[in-house]
C-alpha cells in the first residue's frame, strides 16, 4: 500500500508553484539589491579616488572593492532581514 496515495495532486502543484514564485521573487530582489549595492560601492570608490589620489594607482584594490563589496552588503542585508523577521515571529509566537 502506498502511503502517499491519498495525497492531493492539486496541493502538490500549488506547493510547487509557490516555491517557484518564491524563488523568482528571491532572485529578483537579490538582483535589485545587488544593482543598488554596486552603485553605492562604485560611488564610494570614486569618492575615495578623488579624496585620496594615491588609491587611483592601485586599480586592483578598487576592482576588488567593486566586485566583493556588493556581495558582502547583500549578505548583510539578508542577514538583517532574517534577524528582524525571526525576532518578530518569535515575539508573535510568545503572545
Amino acid at each position: 500500500m502506498n502511503p502517499n496515495a491519498d495525497d492531493d495532486p492539486k496541493a502538490e502543484n500549488r506547493a510547487a508553484f509557490r516555491f517557484a514564485l518564491y524563488t523568482i521573487w528571491l532572485v529578483c530582489v537579490s538582483s535589485i539589491l545587488l544593482a543598488i549595492n554596486t552603485w553605492m560601492i562604485y560611488a564610494l570608490s570614486q569618492g575615495m579616488a578623488k579624496l585620496l589620489p594615491a588609491i587611483q594607482g592601485i586599480t586592483f584594490l578598487l576592482q576588488m572593492l567593486i566586485f566583493i563589496g556588493p556581495m558582502v552588503l547583500l549578505y548583510l542585508e539578508w542577514f538583517a532581514w532574517d534577524v528582524v523577521f525571526s525576532h518578530a515571529s518569535s515575539k508573535r509566537s510568545t503572545r
